[in-house]
């Protein structure tokens, strides 16, 4: 052969959704120039609107009252004002992206937006009738400004319906990628407690028959059962608060981290909160959020609604983190020493056959587990190869998932 056949790149599947975003980004930078055109001719036509209204505001013509006979000349003239006033604040409305999405889901709102203005217009001209017909000759001139913004936001509507089909693809290998990963946890997951249950009858098989009662063994395991289910409803319920505190300064930590090029990065405390246990890291972690609120308050950091985040980095100092993951830590303590109890009392049952039955029991879930399993990697394997032809039709790449 004369040329030697391009390698696929290889990508792990945490990484698969960062390249899909960019593989994503690159097909639609042409379209988010001419959405940057189209919506800079949208604010062009904002502004001459506002200097339509301007203008009629500040004119002194009287209002025609032939077609609103059952009002009176001061009073639309002193709703002329009110409309203007009203008329303004719509268009004085400014569009705020969503964090966390996506460029073309933020063009969506942002169509969604301008559109809703026009609409706001319209109603808003409904309310102000007699405003609108008794001076129809003068109010006659927004009429080309307002067609002209409508024009420019279908041209918006147009270059985003464009990469419609695009974004479909995008989601579809989105999609897909969420449930592999899925997937990939669930079967981690699986083995983890698989690996338990094999554990667990190994020792049973190692262990001294006990003379103790069956009946008083099972019920002791029942409760200690019970005990356990508790305790790790309290540490899920705790971690989840503790992420729910943390997770909002999660993408604010990272431009943090950059700017200050710290050792030991702020991302570090939030991505793993149990060494806020240690005295000396939790006064560097309460060192370094005052750092990212003064950087955020003298913007150093360019954030949307500044007054929220600091809010919130306010919350987490104020949150007593370094008490409850001790406490936490103690309940898992706590629970560790009772899985140990409760693995004993399974160990100690007293006769041959209560062991026998147990490690049958087990060994066949094991066994069903190890089934499981094995479908779980075909079914990776499948999603894996869907992915890659996806990649290789949508974008064109050609890439090699590795777990």
């Amino acid at each position: 052969m004369f040329f030697r056949k391009p390698a696929n790149m290889e990508i792990k599947p945490d990484d698969l959704e960062s390249y899909n975003l960019k593989m994503f980004y690159t097909l639609i930078s042409p379209m988010e120039k001419q959405a940057d055109a189209a919506e800079a001719s949208i604010i062009s036509g904002i502004a001459g609107f506002k200097e339509s209204i301007a203008n009629f505001s500040n004119s002194r013509s009287d209002p025609e009252m032939e077609y609103i006979p059952n009002y009176s000349i001061e009073f639309v003239k002193s709703q002329k004002e009110n409309y203007c006033k009203r008329l303004e604040r719509i268009l004085d409305r400014s569009f705020e992206e969503e964090d966390g999405r996506d460029a073309y889901y933020n063009l969506l709102l942002k169509e969604h937006f301008y559109s809703g203005m026009l609409d706001s217009i319209l109603k808003h001209n409904a309310k102000f009738r007699p405003v609108v017909i008794g001076y129809a000759k003068d109010i006659d001139s927004f009429k080309k400004v307002y067609s002209n913004i409508e024009k420019r936001i279908n041209d918006l509507k147009n270059v985003i319906k464009s990469k419609s089909n695009e974004y479909d693809r995008y989601i579809e290998i989105r999609d897909k990628i969420d449930a592999l990963l899925q997937l990939i946890s669930d079967k981690e997951y699986l083995m983890e407690e698989n690996a338990k249950i094999k554990e667990e009858v190994r020792e049973v098989e190692m262990a001294e028959v006990k003379e103790n009662s069956i009946k008083e063994l099972n019920s002791e395991i029942s409760e200690k059962s019970n005990e356990i289910v508790v305790l790790q409803d309290r540490i899920s319920g705790e971690n989840s608060k503790i992420t729910a505190i943390l997770y909002p300064l999660k993408r604010l930590a990272r431009k943090y981290d950059y700017i200050s090029g710290e050792k030991i990065s702020l991302s570090d405390f939030l991505d793993n909160p149990y060494i806020l246990s240690d005295p000396g890291n939790y006064s560097l972690f309460l060192k370094e959020l005052n750092s990212l609120k003064d950087m955020v308050m003298k913007g150093r950091i360019e954030v949307k609604k500044k007054e929220s985040f600091v809010e919130q980095i306010e919350e987490v100092v104020n949150a007593g983190l370094a008490d409850r993951i001790k406490n936490l830590m103690k309940v898992k303590e706590e629970l560790s020493e009772l899985q140990g109890s409760l693995n004993e009392a399974r160990i100690g049952v007293s006769t041959e056959k209560s062991i026998e039955e147990d490690k049958h029991a087990r060994k066949e879930q094991a066994k069903e587990n190890d089934g499981k399993i094995a479908e779980m990697d075909l079914k990776i394997e499948e999603i894996c190869k869907e992915l890659e032809l996806l990649f290789n039709k949508y974008y064109k790449s050609l890439i090699k998932i590795t777990i």
